[in-house]
């Protein structure tokens, strides 16, 4: 498995966080202001640490996402583990 990570300024302006490939296969989840949106491949930028931390960690665990099937992730302590 390949995580690449894109890195960001202070100003938090995200477009992409993730690209995730497995076996030829890419996927991004993106970075959206407001409310992620099950089965978008988004994850929600608003609030605390804490609040994009278990946003990330919940889009990639949607089963309506295409990361269900790739990875497993938890939040704790505004940290993402996969």
């Amino acid at each position: 498995m390949r995580i690449k990570m894109k890195h960001y300024n202070l100003i938090f302006k995200f477009t992409e966080l993730f690209t995730i490939s497995i076996g030829g296969t890419t996927c991004v989840l993106t970075a959206v202001s407001g409310p992620r949106t099950p089965g978008a491949n988004d994850f929600s930028v608003d609030g605390s640490t804490f609040d994009i931390a278990q946003s990330i960690a919940d889009a990639l665990n949607d089963p309506a996402n295409v990361f269900t099937t790739l990875v497993t992730a938890t939040a704790a302590s505004g940290r993402v583990t996969l």
